[in-house]
């Protein structure tokens, strides 16, 4: 303990008034490793959410919950669990679509063959979260929208364009594509090229 003060190791914050000069001894040690301790862990931090989760969670509810459960609850689905299905239930088609459209038929079955992991990253695409809000698609906030996509110039046709979003409304922007492949193939590379891009559609 030669030389050790009430400052936080490695750093030239004091722990406490004047730590810079109180050296630390068998007298003190104790409340040394306590402000230590309550500087790393931020308690200020965890009392100030403590008490605005009390606010809005009645003092012992919060032991009915698992520690996975409130995680889910804060966080969301840990895995994104898309269906066609959950796509033609929960999903506004418009501007140029409908349900019968045979682009919405091949978007719900390019779904349903996906892994997991392209179910994430076509989430992350079309939403820019990394999971679903607890509900899944129901519970999205604002409603997902998928919408055609039209060529910028004549000189382009449907297959020629990627898909685009707007991550801020949840707005999908799906080309005409001819087949189903053609729109697989566009999905997939836009969801695996496209993540943490920025452009302006």
């Amino acid at each position: 303990m030669n030389g050790l003060t009430f400052v936080y190791p490695g750093t030239s914050i004091e722990l406490k008034e004047n730590g810079s000069e109180i050296e630390i001894d068998q007298t003190n040690i104790e409340e040394y490793k306590k402000l230590v301790k309550q500087f790393t862990m931020n308690i200020e931090a965890i009392n100030a959410f403590k008490r605005g989760f009390s606010c809005i969670v009645q003092p012992g509810l919060e032991n009915m919950l698992r520690a996975e459960e409130f995680c889910r609850l804060i966080s969301g689905d840990d895995t994104v669990t898309l269906t066609g299905k959950d796509v033609r239930k929960n999903v506004i088609i418009s501007h140029g679509y409908n349900l019968n459209a045979p682009q919405i038929d091949y978007f719900c079955e390019i779904i349903d063959e996906m892994t997991s992991k392209q179910k994430s990253m076509l989430f992350k695409f079309i939403t820019g979260c990394e999971r679903p809000p607890v509900g899944g698609l129901a519970s999205l906030n604002p409603h997902l929208t998928i919408a055609k996509k039209v060529p910028e110039t004549r000189s382009l046709n449907a297959d020629d364009i990627l898909p685009s979003v707007m991550t801020c409304t949840n707005y999908f922007k799906l080309p005409a594509y001819s087949s189903k492949e053609i729109m697989k193939e566009k999905i997939l590379l836009a969801i695996e090229e496209g993540q943490g891009a920025f452009l302006l559609t």
